[in-house]
Order: structure tokens, then C-alpha cells, then sequence
């Protein structure tokens, strides 16, 4: 089994190979060259974008702090911007594979890929995070909990190519936290991230909290965001949140953990991230 590998400089000439190709487009490899070392079929073509400027860049707007898609997580990771502004991701991106792994793979992919585990998901929905997506018919935003429709699936269309990542900058403060099979190189069993706007004499406000590998996709649990939302965090309102959070997901068991404690994982993650927020100075 062969293709034949494209290599466009500039995201205009990738965007035109793709409908002549039908290509497949290529980030760091790490999820499609995998599937080829399987057997699987990734098509005969394939469009590599390490090469695309536009998708390495990192621009601090007023609003937002934009992210090209193609950077690698090693790149985040050492990315001071990152950490200030979008301190869960940063920590998702620290703790992704192994040091081999994290220089090849890059946010787009990971997000393109879509795992229902996918470690830069949970954070940039706990963000709210939009998606700059790019194709033949121009350029289109898309909110980060809108984005994941189904296991390895996306709204993404064939032709378009995830370019830019916008977290909104607006004084959020978030947490991650994955739990696998051991403390590195692991699949999360299951992750979840927290963010928050203002923390008020313990009491927390707009929070958006995000669990994967709970959910078909990476999931955004409104209802228990909405049941914190500005309340002095008691043992009584804890317990609520982390009985109501179990009902936001859908949990399976598989190879990595089973349902059950999944569930169970959830409601201590839930406790301690938004202990440790609400115990935070500054947010």
C-alpha cells in the first residue's frame, strides 16, 4: 500500500489540491500514519500541511489569543501565552503521549481526529473556544461544543481545513485534569476541565465545565455549570453537582475503565477542580 504525498507552502494551494486529490490532509501524523502503519486505508493522496505558515502562527488579539492549528503541543507547552490565558489547555498539552509524541502532533489534529478522549477538546470548550475553519467557500467560525458530532467525526467538510483556534481572554481562569492507566503516556480514562470568570468570596461565576471520554464526544455539562453558578460551595451543593454531573454523561465500558467508574472519577474530578478554583486568589 502507497499514496502519493503533496506538499503545499501556502494554505490556498492545500485548500485547491484537496478536490482534485481527494486527498487527506496530513498535520503531524500521529493519528492518520498510525492508521496506515495499521493496514487502514488513508486514501491514495495525501496533502501534507507541516509546511502552511498560516497555521504556525500565535497572534494575542484584545479579545482573544489565537492559536494556529498547526502548532505541536510541545510548542503550547512552552508557549508563555498559553499558560497565561488558557492555563487548561496548557496543562492538557503538557500531558499529552510522550516527548516524541508532543513534537508531532499538533492541536488541529487532535481536534480534527476526535476522539471522545481527546485531550485539547475539554479544555477549549471549558474555554469557549471557537474554530476557524477554511475551505474552497471561504472562511467560517464554528463554537467549540457545535464542532464534535460523533466519535472521529466532525462538521469539518472535506475541503476545509481547521486553520486557527480563538480562546476568548476575558479573565478566565481554568483547570485540567486527566485520569488514565498510569501517570504517563496514558489514554485518559476519562478528563475534565473547568473554567470560571470571577470567584467572589468562594462563590463562582460562569462556569463551563467540560468532561471527556464520558460522552460519545467530548461534552459540555451545562446544567451542573448552571447549578454552581454563584453559590457558596457547601457540602450539600457539592454533593448535588456531582450527583447531577453523572447524569450529563454517558459513560461505556471499554478497554480503559468501565462505566461505572467513570461516573464515579467524574464526580471527585468535578469536587476537586472546583474546590481548587474557588480556593484560587485572583480569578
Amino acid at each position: 500500500m502507497s499514496f502519493v504525498l503533496h506538499r503545499p507552502q501556502t494554505l490556498a494551494q492545500a485548500i485547491e489540491l484537496q478536490p482534485k486529490t481527494n486527498g487527506s490532509y496530513l498535520a503531524g501524523g500521529t493519528v492518520l500514519m498510525v492508521n496506515y502503519n495499521k493496514g487502514l486505508s488513508i486514501g491514495q493522496e495525501v496533502i501534507d500541511l507541516t509546511q502552511v505558515a498560516e497555521l504556525h502562527s500565535v497572534q494575542e488579539q484584545e479579545d482573544a489569543l489565537v492559536l494556529g492549528a498547526g502548532l505541536t503541543f510541545d510548542e503550547l507547552e512552552h508557549l508563555p501565552l498559553c499558560r497565561q490565558y488558557a492555563y487548561a489547555l496548557w496543562q492538557a498539552a503538557c500531558e499529552v503521549g510522550g516527548p516524541q509524541v508532543r513534537n508531532r502532533a499538533t492541536l488541529g489534529g487532535n481536534l480534527c481526529a476526535a476522539s471522545p478522549s481527546a485531550d485539547a477538546a475539554t479544555p477549549l470548550l471549558a474555554l469557549g473556544a471557537e474554530f476557524e475553519l477554511v475551505g474552497a467557500k471561504g472562511a467560517r467560525r464554528v463554537a467549540a461544543e457545535q464542532f464534535f458530532t460523533a466519535p472521529g467525526k466532525t462538521v469539518k467538510l472535506p475541503d476545509e481545513i481547521l486553520t486557527r483556534v480563538f480562546v476568548p481572554k476575558a479573565g478566565s481562569e481554568s483547570l485540567f485534569y486527566k485520569v488514565g492507566k498510569r501517570n504517563a503516556l496514558a489514554v485518559s480514562c476519562i478528563n475534565m476541565a473547568v473554567a470560571v470568570n470571577a470567584n467572589s468570596e468562594g462563590k463562582l461565576s460562569a462556569l463551563r465545565i467540560a468532561v471527556g471520554a464520558a460522552a460519545p464526544t467530548v461534552r459540555l455539562c451545562a446544567k451542573t455549570a448552571a447549578l454552581l453558578e454563584g453559590k457558596a460551595l457547601t457540602q450539600e451543593v457539592l454533593l448535588q453537582a456531582t450527583e447531577l454531573v453523572q447524569t450529563e454523561i454517558a459513560p461505556i465500558d471499554d478497554r480503559w475503565a468501565s462505566a461505572d467508574y467513570r461516573r464515579m472519577v467524574c464526580a471527585n474530578l468535578l469536587e476537586k477542580l472546583v474546590l481548587e478554583l474557588a480556593n484560587k486568589e485572583g480569578v
